[in-house]
């Protein structure tokens, strides 16, 4: 899914899938293991409640909803790139460029512990 939305937003932003880019070897380590669990990393990610899966949120009209997922991409101070995802209020995420999170939790902590997804809170 990180890869996918990666390119979604490049997509979205010039009209052009640009395959070199998403094509990159810096990616070949998240795409193999993504697509046949190869070599010998355990890819950690992060992960977190933000909020109840039965939650309804409240649209400017005053209508309610329900969010079954989310995602946005991050990109860090130290030129790390993050998929978050959040599903049923659950949020992970994952780096693209290695298996490390630190990264990540690095960033909330710079954040107050705030999601990317809700960075002015929710």
């Amino acid at each position: 899914m990180a890869l996918e939305a990666w390119a979604k937003k490049i997509f979205d932003s010039n009209g052009d899938l640009n395959v070199d880019l998403i094509e990159k070897p810096e990616l070949d380590e998240i795409r193999g293991f993504a697509r046949f669990g190869s070599g010998n990393v355990k890819w950690n990610y992060a992960s977190r409640r933000l909020y109840p899966e039965d939650r309804h949120f409240v649209d400017d009209d005053g209508t309610t909803f329900d969010v079954l997922h989310e995602y946005t991409l991050l990109y860090t101070d130290a030129n790390e790139l993050y998929f978050v995802i959040a599903i049923h209020g659950i949020e992970f995420a994952i780096n693209l460029g290695g298996p490390e999170i630190d990264g990540y939790n690095d960033w909330l902590r710079s954040n107050a512990g705030e999601s990317p997804l809700y960075p002015k809170g929710m």
